[in-house]
């Protein structure tokens, strides 16, 4: 898993690195097989139809056999050629979809922040709840993967356990219509749904805090000093 930087450590780069070659090698020689059964067809395609074009002689068995076993021989390697095509077919389709899934859950994690959802409501912190739901219902992982916004279905999954259904609950009580700013007076001592600290407004980037400046403006309300 990369950091929250998105880098890899050393071991887990060199392990990508390694999966990466082993895959291209396996590509490399599924290639060079299927070629050689494109050859052996195309010699047995040639065979045949030099055999078709000689005299026939009824009489010679041993010219008939030949005939056929050249004949079998063709469907077989047709067989394997065809065998490998819905493999690399299946293989293909099985890149896509994951890749699909993956692309949802990217856009899942930017549209499900804590400043739209609410305090712990967050893509990333309701997927613990979700791997949670999956351990105990199984049935969830089909359920994400053919539907057509995996990334939402697995957040609404995470929403069913005990802790972020709680949490989601108050989080609706305190901000009916989604709203993030709480339903109490500027009087109030309550800490907001989303606080951000000193500390942490100091290691903002300007783009991070011009996003959440409600949030921030908020904050600061309740900072000492």
């Amino acid at each position: 898993m990369p950091n929250e930087e998105g880098l890899y450590s050393d071991t887990e780069f060199k392990g990508l690195l390694q999966d990466k070659q082993t895959e291209v090698r396996t590509r490399q020689e599924a290639q060079a097989e299927s070629a050689q059964l494109k050859i052996r067809l195309a010699e047995v395609e040639a065979r045949l139809e030099a055999k078709g074009s000689e005299p026939k002689d009824e009489g010679d068995l041993d010219k008939v056999m030949t005939k056929a076993d050249m004949i079998k021989e063709r469907k077989s390697i047709k067989e394997e050629l065809r065998k490998e095509y819905l493999e690399e077919a299946n293989k293909t389709t099985k890149v896509n979809k994951e890749t699909a899934i993956q692309k949802s859950f990217d856009a899942a994690k930017v549209e499900m922040t804590e400043l739209k959802m609410g305090k712990g409501l967050d893509f990333d912190s309701v997927w613990e709840g979700t791997k949670r739901e999956i351990a105990k219902n199984k049935g969830y992982i089909s359920a994400i993967n053919s539907s057509k916004n995996p990334g939402k279905t697995a957040y609404e999954i995470g929403l069913k356990d005990d802790i972020f259904a709680k949490r989601a609950a108050l989080s609706k009580k305190n901000f009916p219509n989604q709203e993030r700013t709480p339903k109490i007076g500027a009087e109030s001592t309550e800490t907001p749904a989303q606080y951000f600290s000193q500390e942490r407004v100091a290691k903002m980037t300007k783009e991070e805090i011009k996003a959440n400046l409600p949030a921030i403006r908020e904050s600061q309300k309740r900072w000492k000093g």
